[in-house]
């Protein structure tokens, strides 16, 4: 019996993306193998699971930190995420008060949110278990932390790099991200990465079967949160040309837009007069969006403007089960590009507002031209394969 140490800030919080994927992560382990300990937050921890501690997170300290969330300038809230005095410490007192009573055999962190693995590093330092540090997110190649003060952006350099070298396993979720972080550490940080998938257990989603294109109408659907740089604008651009240059198919198209979207697409909606082509109920749990899924004839997926977006988001591993063409707005080389590449699917710069509005045109007018992609790329995100190749590191980890 092998007994993690599990440090998962979000493990509980029911629509968090890191959330649903830890816990497809650890709930699918035979329990006659791996007996984890998981300590997270309590902050809006929705779902009760076996072997979870919840921790309690400050509310006054949450108040402080949504406020600096509103400024324009956030770079106290990079610290490296703020959780850390929210919550970190509250837990290390309690893991290191558990450790009196309690074996582990190693550390696993997941972040986002990065302190976990701040939390990780210093249980390292006193405990002296072998560490495994797995990225669901990128550290300072993260997109959405935009530093406006270097000495920030270096203070969060710093933390990366001790967490690189004091980490025995460092895990990321695609070669992108890998190879960034092999170039900038060096060979003895390289020995260290290990890419491996995000799981997707789709036995826990309702029974499905692909259903048919109907001829005649195009339902487009983002099931995601937009927020930070990652905006609609251009696909929003997109539509609306489409439907300038097709006025007679106004109502034969509906975008869902499933989870949060920034008050700036809504208005910009609003402005372009597509309030009845666009539907946007905000969030939903994991289950209501299961009928928007089926009903589905295209998904989107948007990369943030700017720099090349390294995050690996796990919508595209429901899009792949769901089995329906998927088209990324993103940049060349990008690890949505790959992916979709990979899998047979599509992907247009996403600025580029005449390719999407004509790649829409060949959605509605010639849908079977889009279908030929690998309909089982899904199974690259399989439990067992995935467990299978973590078990096999963790035992390797062991025996050193």
């Amino acid at each position: 019996m092998i007994r993690p140490l599990v440090i998962s800030k979000d493990f509980c919080v029911s629509e968090n993306p890191a959330g649903m994927v830890d816990r497809d992560f650890w709930n699918n382990f035979p329990i006659e193998s791996y007996l984890p300990t998981i300590y997270c937050s309590d902050w809006h921890a929705q779902e009760n699971f076996n072997n979870v501690i919840r921790v309690r997170e400050i509310l006054g300290t949450r108040i402080v930190q949504g406020l600096f969330n509103r400024c324009p300038i956030r770079d106290f809230c990079y610290l490296p995420d703020f959780s850390y005095i929210t919550w970190g410490w509250l837990a290390e007192k309690q893991i290191i008060k558990s450790l009196k009573n309690n074996h582990y055999d190693y550390i696993d962190s997941l972040g986002m949110p990065h302190s976990s693995h701040l939390l990780a590093l210093k249980l390292k330092r006193k405990t002296g278990l072998p560490w495994i540090a797995r990225f669901y997110d990128p550290w300072i190649d993260n997109q959405f932390m935009s530093y406006k003060f270097d000495y920030y952006r270096k203070m969060n350099e710093r933390m990366e790099r001790s967490v690189t070298e004091s980490a025995d396993i460092i895990i990321h979720n695609n070669e992108h991200i890998a190879e960034v972080w092999r170039k900038r550490y060096g060979s003895k940080i390289a020995d260290k990465i290990i890419v491996l998938p995000m799981i997707f257990n789709w036995e826990k989603i309702q029974s499905y079967t692909p259903k048919n294109h109907i001829d005649g109408r195009l339902v487009i659907s983002h099931i995601g949160n937009l927020f930070g740089v990652r905006t609609a604008h251009y696909f929003i651009l997109g539509i609306y040309d489409f439907i300038s240059r097709n006025p007679e198919l106004r109502d034969c198209i509906r975008v869902n837009m499933i989870g949060l979207v920034p008050d700036i697409d809504l208005d910009e909606i609003k402005k372009l007069k597509l309030e009845d082509i666009f539907f946007t109920p905000g969030r939903l749990s994991e289950n209501d969006c299961h009928d928007y899924f089926v009903e589905s004839d295209l998904y989107i997926s948007i990369d943030g403007e700017g720099t090349l977006d390294l995050n690996y988001p796990s919508k595209l591993l429901k899009y792949f089960y769901y089995r329906k063409p998927i088209l990324g707005l993103t940049l060349e080389n990008s690890v949505v590009a790959e992916e979709l590449d990979r899998s047979g699917n599509y992907h247009v710069l996403y600025s580029d507002v005449k390719s999407i509005s004509i790649f829409l045109e060949r959605a509605f007018f010639n849908y079977n031209s889009l279908i030929g992609f690998d309909r089982d790329y899904f199974l690259k995100f399989s439990k067992d394969k995935v467990l299978n190749s973590y078990d096999s590191i963790v035992r390797k980890l062991l025996r050193h």
